[in-house]
Protein backbone atom coordinates (compact mmCIF):
# COMPACT_ATOMS: atom_id res chain seq x y z
CA UNK A 1 0.00 0.00 0.00
CA UNK A 2 1.85 3.08 -1.11
CA UNK A 3 1.12 6.43 0.49
CA UNK A 4 -1.02 8.78 -1.62
CA UNK A 5 0.48 12.05 -0.33
CA UNK A 6 3.64 13.43 1.22
CA UNK A 7 1.86 14.13 4.49
CA UNK A 8 0.62 10.53 4.69
CA UNK A 9 4.12 9.23 3.99
CA UNK A 10 5.57 11.43 6.75
CA UNK A 11 2.86 10.33 9.19
CA UNK A 12 3.52 6.66 8.62
CA UNK A 13 7.27 7.24 8.66
CA UNK A 14 6.80 8.49 12.21
CA UNK A 15 4.49 5.56 13.05
CA UNK A 16 7.04 3.10 11.66
CA UNK A 17 9.86 4.76 13.63
CA UNK A 18 7.75 4.52 16.82
CA UNK A 19 7.09 0.83 16.19
CA UNK A 20 10.83 0.23 15.80
CA UNK A 21 11.52 2.05 19.07
CA UNK A 22 13.22 5.05 17.45
CA UNK A 23 10.57 7.66 18.40
CA UNK A 24 10.01 7.23 22.10
CA UNK A 25 8.39 10.65 22.67
CA UNK A 26 5.81 10.38 19.90
CA UNK A 27 2.44 12.12 20.40
CA UNK A 28 -0.57 10.09 21.51
CA UNK A 29 -2.08 10.07 18.00
CA UNK A 30 1.06 8.45 16.60
CA UNK A 31 1.10 5.86 19.39
CA UNK A 32 -2.60 5.10 18.80
CA UNK A 33 -2.11 4.64 15.07
CA UNK A 34 0.94 2.45 15.73
CA UNK A 35 -1.15 0.16 17.93
CA UNK A 36 -3.81 -0.24 15.25
CA UNK A 37 -1.67 -0.99 12.20
CA UNK A 38 0.69 -3.84 11.48
CA UNK A 39 4.40 -3.15 11.24
CA UNK A 40 4.48 -4.31 7.64
CA UNK A 41 1.64 -1.96 6.62
CA UNK A 42 3.30 0.98 8.37
CA UNK A 43 6.56 0.15 6.61
CA UNK A 44 4.81 -0.05 3.22
CA UNK A 45 3.31 3.43 3.67
CA UNK A 46 6.56 4.84 5.08
CA UNK A 47 8.82 3.55 2.30
CA UNK A 48 6.83 5.31 -0.44
CA UNK A 49 9.02 7.75 -2.37
CA UNK A 50 7.71 11.32 -2.03
CA UNK A 51 8.77 12.38 -5.51
CA UNK A 52 5.68 13.24 -7.54
CA UNK A 53 3.24 12.96 -4.64
CA UNK A 54 0.98 15.87 -3.74
CA UNK A 55 1.47 17.50 -0.33
CA UNK A 56 -2.09 16.51 0.58
CA UNK A 57 -4.55 14.33 -1.26
CA UNK A 58 -7.03 16.60 -3.02
CA UNK A 59 -10.77 16.14 -2.79
CA UNK A 60 -11.78 13.97 0.13
CA UNK A 61 -10.20 15.72 3.12
CA UNK A 62 -13.44 15.62 5.11
CA UNK A 63 -13.88 11.91 4.35
CA UNK A 64 -10.30 11.17 5.38
CA UNK A 65 -10.85 13.10 8.62
CA UNK A 66 -14.01 11.11 9.42
CA UNK A 67 -12.19 7.84 8.71
CA UNK A 68 -9.21 8.80 10.87
CA UNK A 69 -11.43 9.90 13.77
CA UNK A 70 -13.37 6.62 13.59
CA UNK A 71 -10.15 4.63 13.37
CA UNK A 72 -8.64 6.37 16.38
CA UNK A 73 -11.82 6.05 18.45
CA UNK A 74 -11.98 2.32 17.76
CA UNK A 75 -8.36 1.97 18.85
CA UNK A 76 -8.91 3.91 22.06
CA UNK A 77 -11.98 1.79 22.85
CA UNK A 78 -9.95 -1.39 22.31
CA UNK A 79 -11.86 -2.73 19.32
Amino acid sequence: MPAVSKSQQRLFGWVHAYQKGEAKNAPKKIRDIAKGISKSDAKDFAKTKRTGLPEKKAGCDWLDEIFLRGFLSRISEGR
